[in-house]
């Protein structure tokens, strides 16, 4: 069973009395970093299977530094998995080693939630290659649907909105190919 517990200056993640999991409470917390968090177990409902990732996970950091500087605020954040997943334009695959992953895993933008900071834990890597920001904001644009029906009654384009299966690989990585059909 997984707990998280402030222990002395640190926030741990317990898994059977034993620290899986640490930060420093006086650490910040960034965008664009890849870290450690917990993402806890959700209510269920009888029957009903749900597809929320849970358990200790990597997950990027997306909400902006102002408000992860927050001493007990929430964070944006959005989970890898290593599982097998059908491929979606708001999936971007990356390899072992990148951002210190330790397997191929899947950044899925479908899955983007806040958690409490202090669910958050060690830093594993940071994104800070552009084009690779410019993909992780295509899934994000792609799952916030909103932006992308704005972006067609203001530019009149037909074409903003694509079919789920209609995505390219783009440097071995699949996303929809959403900016060339906005501009």
């Amino acid at each position: 069973m997984s707990i998280v517990k402030v222990i002395g200056n640190n926030v741990c993640l317990l898994n059977n009395d034993r620290v899986v999991h640490s930060r420093s409470i006086a650490e910040t917390i960034y965008c664009g970093e890849v870290r450690y968090a917990y993402l806890p177990k959700m209510p269920t409902v009888e029957g009903l299977k749900f597809h929320i990732q849970e358990k200790a996970r990597p997950v990027l950091i997306v909400s902006n530094n102002a408000n992860n500087r927050a001493a007990n605020g929430n964070v944006q954040i959005i989970p890898f998995t290593t599982k097998d997943k059908t491929s979606l334009p708001t999936h971007l695959s990356f390899k072992a080693g990148e951002f210190g992953l330790a397997e191929d895993s899947i950044l899925m933008a479908e899955c983007e939630t806040q958690i409490p900071a202090t669910f958050v834990f060690e830093k594993i890597g940071e994104v800070n290659d552009n084009k690779i920001i410019e993909d992780i904001v295509q899934t994000i644009i792609i799952q916030h649907g909103l932006f992308a029906k704005l972006m067609k009654k203001r530019y009149n384009k037909s074409n903003v909105n694509r079919s789920v299966s209609d995505y390219k690989v783009i440097e071995g990585r699949k996303h929809n190919d959403f900016e060339r059909n906005i501009g």
